[in-house]
């Protein structure tokens, strides 16, 4: 992979994203230098650079125009969209709302409706979305996400699960043939 004169690789189609700039940078900067602590050649750089931006000059100029650079090619992880926010559609009691319970998918469904649920899950971490999925497959036995290992496929199976959209039978116990259609 070719690198330009900072150590930063080239852009791409989808753009490089800011840690990967970031690595690069800091590998550059101590391989020009001849340290290897990156963690702390970013605090030395970055105290040096703050000194050199309040003094102002040609290094404030390069820093803005390297942060405009930066900022065009460079990818950002998808956030959910400032635009949409959740509109609650009922009125829940804060008796209801416990912060260190597990999450309570029936609560967004009544707080949020069927609509803006899967927006609303998209929130939790993967870890907290595969508990309660985990917790949904120990109630409807059979049934399970088809994948445990992405956001998307947990909060489809959470969504489905809570709303009674999905109308798959769960699957019959192991050894038990399904009926045959024809017969």
């Amino acid at each position: 992979m070719s690198v330009d004169r900072a150590g930063i690789p080239p852009k791409t189609p989808g753009g490089v994203s800011v840690r990967r700039r970031e690595r690069a940078a800091l590998r550059g900067a101590g391989a020009a230098l001849g340290l290897e602590d990156e963690r702390l050649l970013a605090v030395a750089l970055l105290d040096v650079a703050a000194e050199e931006v309040r003094r102002g000059g040609e290094f404030a100029a390069r820093v803005r125009a390297a942060y405009a650079t930066a900022q065009a090619e460079t990818t950002r992880a998808a956030r959910p969209d400032a635009s949409a926010r959740l509109v609650p559609i009922a009125r829940v009691s804060d008796a209801e709302l416990d912060p260190f319970a597990p999450l309570d998918p029936g609560y967004l469904l009544r707080l949020y409706g069927a609509a803006q649920l899967p927006r609303a899950l998209a929130h939790y971490s993967h870890a907290t979305l595969k508990e309660a999925a985990a917790r949904l497959a120990a109630t409807h036995p059979g049934t399970g996400p088809r994948s445990r290992r992405g956001k998307e496929d947990l909060i489809a199976y959470i969504a489905a699960r809570v709303t009674g959209a999905d109308a798959t039978p769960p699957s019959p116990p192991a050894g038990d043939a399904a009926p045959h259609p024809s017969g």
